[in-house]
């Protein structure tokens, strides 16, 4: 899906020991920092951006450069 952000993926590993972030866009991927994970929000973000995930419902807050999103996301769940 397209988003005015450009983001194509979020990964999320907050079940694993070492909880990261990992999002996609054309120019690649990079890992952004999870910051708190609290019930079903999990808050990420760099110097670049900053996202908020609720985990239940896959609704994306995301801002970059003092702007502000809404994103809609589809949701993979996969455990080991």
């Amino acid at each position: 899906m397209d988003n005015r952000l450009g983001i194509k993926t979020i990964e999320l590993y907050v079940r694993s020991i070492d909880k990261r972030v990992v999002v996609s866009d054309k120019e690649g991927m990079w890992e952004i920092n999870p910051v708190s994970l609290s019930g079903d929000m999990l808050e990420a973000g760099d110097q670049d951006l900053k996202i908020l995930v609720n985990l239940k419902t896959s609704k994306v807050q995301a801002m970059t450069n003092d702007l502000f999103y809404t994103l809609r996301c589809g949701k993979q769940e996969f455990e080991m």
